[in-house]
């Protein structure tokens, strides 16, 4: 009989699911709904299981059922559904026609494919299958037709329905016993359409409501509930449940049908104030979760399940630590990072020039939601004294190498140096329940809740490191691609979606900041490249929900190239930045320097960045801008698209995709009308009486003060403070200071000198670098010996403040040196001619000069100086015809061409025009 039911099975439509015993049996009391409403059974209407039309034709004595061309009378038009997949199934088999008795009949049976019994509420007290047939009527011929030998009549849909009673409790995938289907058939009638209702009750109505409960049991996030990496699923998850979220239409009956669907008992659930949520579902598995992926994906086939997934614990986006590292010299071009320094991450993203606008402040919090945070001397001053989320539940230290990166002390003596030397480091462990503070693992709905709680505790920027790797039970890694990955990562988004939502119910309703996300590493074996996108991560699917509010970020290598478990042979679609991420030095527990790779630290150099980038300036980022997190992004990309090689001219690119550039982005950040200054031209004019000083802002200018005689002035480090200094002037030792609530200039008179510094070796701040020393202060370009008419010119490289050695270049009769990159890399001369540049390389002769300025005959060079970044040539002619006016040109460094002409035109001679925060020569260049 089994294997003709197979061979005979009919079309089936699915409907509502639930119980039909209240109407057709007898009265179940039911829940009210939890928002305290009328009574569910008022609202929900009859409960169908299956709604069919079958058509008996007569002449090929057949029957076929399918799918009711509209709603049967009497059932919501929300709770039909398509034939596959389905809970239960209609099987007609054999019609006979008998033209003496003028009656049809077949023999009919229901298959169950719910995963448990029906015909019962409570598994052992029967109630049955009743198959109601709604319309019955002649489609070919005439005559009146009925049911002969119906169990019984009820009103089901309508008054009067005949309704045949397969009076059994069937079994997970059973079928009911054989029931003889006998009809009046006049021999005029030759065709037949018949409507049918199949219900019946089922355990799982007794345990769902209409709302989700609004309680997780403790005993779901015990460590005997977790599991470990499968074949079927690739990472960790809560053993035998699911979370499955409903369609807002999904009627109680809907809802109890696809519980039953899958065997489910609803344990636990997250509610919404709106009604919306989570049901945690209890299904049967094995452990390994296959049982429980199919269980989810038939779910998610059903038109009323918007989804439904394993509860995932994400993974921190690691690979394997190594060792060492030091951070006491610095190479200050990003092409020319020394890779074999533990420091080259630093040196690629341009992070000395960056210190010099800024180094970081406490104002500024910056939020890591990550696991397995300690504190080591060199990241304790830089964190919250009563943090609760040194985690030494957590494994590993993955937490302590983010936040290392994105904070260790700088310039204390020490271990290594962070992105920001001073910050407030808000971390949050999703692993840690906040009020027991005892290990629960990390989920979506958990990361979440911290992201949603650092943003109600004011943080601009927090560092997401978590996503989802695909594993093998070994722990190498697999190439994500099956309907069960799918689901995986598309589950993670969705569940973190509904963390902010339930985050929401409980009070935190400040906007997010900007998520900073790892694309995801996904090397399937050491040395071959992944070739998958970020995607698959899971949470970088956020971009999609949540727009410019994330930033999804690649890891490159110390070549600057795409990862090899960064996706190397791929066009992302959400990676919109790279950063460092490969043999990258940081901070373990202990506080020693390790190495270790990993698209989760690549990320933190961009969220680092960010906390320059808000303690530079406070305003970035702010809701009171209308803003906020979009602010902020553009800047770290506006930063990338500036990050432009002077050497070739070319963007600065990991693979073709935009790489972080931290001192390019603060520069984008000083563009902005009322910011702070770091790389702006700054300049004074003097119209015989008065001054004004100036800044440039992208495009434009923005005057910041004016006043009477004609100082100096001197642009301090982090471009907040000018000094305005005139022996003889009404303003001598007076200085004008960046507010950062009025964003004006406030003059400050008789002030001391600033000698405070946070620069390298603590030398007037990390950008000034004095007449021809190097921005580090740690090499000279000097002449370096005499013979005749012949001056040697060469480089003074010191290793300490008293001990140095001299390296010869080339000698000249006819060139003097004038000037000395910050950055050490481009020498410049001044000849009869003009000006030129050279490279210095002390490991062999000079050999040939560029000049990139020529010299008019009628001027006079008044003054030379370089900018901050080495990159343009500031040169004030003199004029032989006009002497106490000047022109000022733009040159740059590289190519010689001009780049810019100054914004007054003919100014007084006197005046000092530049960069800002650099000091090159006193009275003469560049701020």
């Amino acid at each position: 009989m089994n294997h003709v039911r197979r061979i005979l099975g009919g079309a089936m439509f699915l409907v509502v699911c639930s119980a039909v015993a209240a109407l057709a049996c007898r009265d179940i009391e039911r829940p009210a709904d939890q928002r305290g409403s009328k009574p569910i059974r008022e609202q929900e209407g009859p409960p169908v299981i299956l709604a069919l039309t079958c058509e008996l034709n007569g002449q090929n004595k057949t029957v076929s059922c399918g799918a009711p061309p509209t709603a049967p009378a009497g059932v919501s038009a929300s709770v039909i559904y398509g034939s596959v997949p389905g809970y239960a199934q209609f099987y007609p088999v054999g019609l006979v026609k008998d033209t003496v008795a003028q009656t049809w009949q077949f023999t009919a049976y229901v298959q169950n494919l719910l995963k448990q019994s029906i015909g019962t509420l409570n598994g052992t007290t029967v109630t049955g299958v009743k198959v109601f047939i709604t319309d019955f009527h002649a489609t070919s011929g005439t005559g009146t037709v009925s049911v002969a030998n119906a169990d019984g009549i009820g009103n089901f849909t309508a008054p009067n329905q005949p309704y045949f009673n397969y009076n059994q409790i069937v079994a997970p995938s059973g079928y009911t016993s054989n029931k003889l289907w006998k009809f009046n058939v006049p021999n005029t009638v030759t065709a037949v359409s018949m409507s049918i209702l199949i219900s019946t009750d089922f355990p799982a109505e007794q345990s769902v409501t209409l709302a989700p409960p609004d309680t997780v049991p403790s005993w779901i996030h015990a460590d005997t509930n977790i599991s470990g990496p499968t074949d079927s699923i690739g990472g960790s998850f809560t053993k035998r449940m699911l979370l499955v979220r409903f369609r807002s239409t999904a009627t109680l009956a809907d809802r109890q049908l696809a519980i039953a669907h899958v065997n489910g008992v609803v344990v636990g659930g997250s509610l919404n104030p709106d009604g919306s949520g989570f049901y945690y579902v209890q299904t049967p598995d094995d452990g390994t979760g296959s049982k429980l992926i199919s269980a989810g994906e038939s779910l998610q086939a059903l038109p009323q399940v918007e989804s439904a997934a394993p509860e995932y614990f994400l993974n921190q986006l690691i690979l394997k630590p190594k060792d060492g590292g030091d951070y006491k010299n610095w190479i200050l071009d990003p092409d020319s990072a020394d890779t074999a320094k533990n420091n080259w991450n630093l040196e690629m993203i341009d992070a000395p020039f960056a210190w010099g606008c800024d180094t970081g402040a406490v104002s500024a919090p910056v939020g890591v939601v990550d696991g397995g945070f300690h504190a080591p001397t060199d990241l304790q001053n830089n964190l919250p004294s009563t943090s609760y989320a040194l985690s030494p539940g957590s494994a590993g230290y993955h937490g302590t190498y983010v936040t290392s990166v994105i904070a260790a002390q700088g310039n204390n003596g020490r271990d290594i140096t962070g992105i920001m030397w001073r910050a407030s480091l808000q971390i949050e462990d999703p692993a840690i329940d906040p009020s027991t503070h005892k290990f629960t693992g990390a989920t979506a709905l958990s990361v979440a809740d911290r992201v949603a709680h650092l943003a109600q505790n004011g943080v601009r920027v927090v560092n997401v490191s978590f996503g989802e790797e695909y594993h093998k039970p070994n722990n190498t890694y697999r190439q994500p691609s099956t309907h069960d990955d799918i689901l995986t990562a598309t589950a993670i988004g969705r569940q973190f979606m509904e963390g902010l939502r339930d985050a929401r119910k409980h009070g935190l309703t400040a906007p997010l900041p900007l998520m900073v996300i790892p694309a995801g590493n996904f090397a399937h074996a050491p040395g071959t490249s992944a070739s998958t996108d970020a995607w698959w991560s899971g949470l970088t699917q956020l971009r999609d929900s949540l727009g410019d509010t994330v930033l999804v970020v690649g890891a490159s290598t110390k070549a600057r190239t795409v990862a090899y478990f960064s996706g190397v042979n791929v066009t992302h679609q959400y990676v919109q930045i790279f950063a460092p991420g490969d043999d990258v030095s940081v901070l373990d527990g202990g506080g020693n320097t390790v190495k270790v790779s990993g698209t989760s630290i690549a990320a933190p150099h961009v969220t680092g960045t960010a906390g320059l980038v808000l303690s530079f300036d406070p305003n970035v980022g702010s809701l009171s801008t209308g803003l906020g997190p979009v602010e902020t992004k553009g800047l770290l990309l506006a930063g990338a698209d500036s990050n432009i090689s002077p050497t070739t001219g070319l963007v600065r690119q990991a693979g073709n995709y935009p790489f972080l550039n931290a001192y390019q982005t603060l520069k984008a950040t000083a563009r902005r009308t009322g910011a702070p200054l770091c790389g702006n031209r700054v300049w004074q004019h003097y119209d015989g009486s008065n001054y004004t000083i100036s800044a440039e802002r992208g495009t434009s200018s923005e005057q910041l003060h004016s006043g009477p005689s004609l100082p100096r002035i001197t642009v301090l480090h982090t471009g907040r403070d000018i000094d305005i200094d005139n022996n003889v002037g009404l303003e001598s030792g007076n200085r004008i200071t960046w507010n950062p609530v009025t964003r004006a200039w406030d003059l400050h008179t008789k002030v001391a000198s600033d000698t405070a510094g946070y620069g390298l070796e603590n030398y007037y701040g990390a950008a000034n670098s004095p007449a021809m020393w190097s921005h580090a202060h740690d090499t000279l370009f000097t002449a370096v010996g005499q013979s005749g008419n012949f001056v040697t010119l060469g480089l003074r490289v010191y290793t300490s403040a008293t001990s140095f050695s001299n390296v010869s270049l080339f000698s000249s009769d006819s060139l003097d040196p004038i000037g000395y990159s910050p950055r050490g890399n481009r020498l410049l001369l001044l000849g009869n001619a003009g000006l030129y540049t050279a490279v210095p390389n002390p490991s062999q002769a000079f050999t040939s000069l560029t000049r990139i300025y020529t010299k008019p005959s009628n001027v006079i060079i008044w003054s030379v100086s370089i900018s901050e970044d080495g990159a343009v040539l500031m040169v004030a002619e003199q004029h032989t015809t006009s002497p106490n006016f000047c022109t000022i040109k733009y040159k740059s460094m590289y190519t010689g061409l001009q780049a810019a002409d100054d914004h007054e035109g003919g100014v007084q001679c006197n005046l000092t025009n530049g960069f800002a925060p650099r000091r090159v020569q006193a009275g003469t260049g560049y701020y």
